[in-house]
């Protein structure tokens, strides 16, 4: 799997990508019954092309999680950006591939201090 593509993950995968990468991490919390959801997996996937190298993009199927509720997630689509393993910033519903990548770039050279 390479890092140019969101890769497909569990909880427990999930806790193995937050725990062993560096740098950025965003997650995608999706469903295959949202529509929305499904408008933005091409956005996800066009964003983790351009951002490949900077920032590693993943995605949870919310119907088969338990981490959901631990992550605070009250509405899907949702987005969560996190730095060395801690969500840094987060976001809801259908965002274009350039506003993710905007954002995501953003937070590249940012302090570490605005922990959520």
């Amino acid at each position: 799997m390479g890092l140019d593509a969101p890769a497909e993950v569990n909880d427990s995968q999930l806790k193995q990508v937050l725990e062993k990468s560096s740098g950025l991490v965003l997650l995608d919390v999706w469903a295959p019954w949202c529509g929305p959801c499904t408008a933005m997996a091409p956005q996800f996937s066009a964003a983790a092309r351009t951002l490949a190298g900077h920032a590693r993009l993943v995605k949870l199927n919310a119907d088969h999680s338990q981490m959901v509720r631990t992550l605070g997630v009250s509405g899907i689509p949702a987005l969560i950006l996190f730095r060395d393993g801690r969500i840094i910033d987060r976001k809801a519903g259908l965002i274009k591939a350039d506003a993710l990548v905007a954002w995501v770039r953003g937070h590249l050279s940012a302090p570490d201090n605005s922990a959520i």
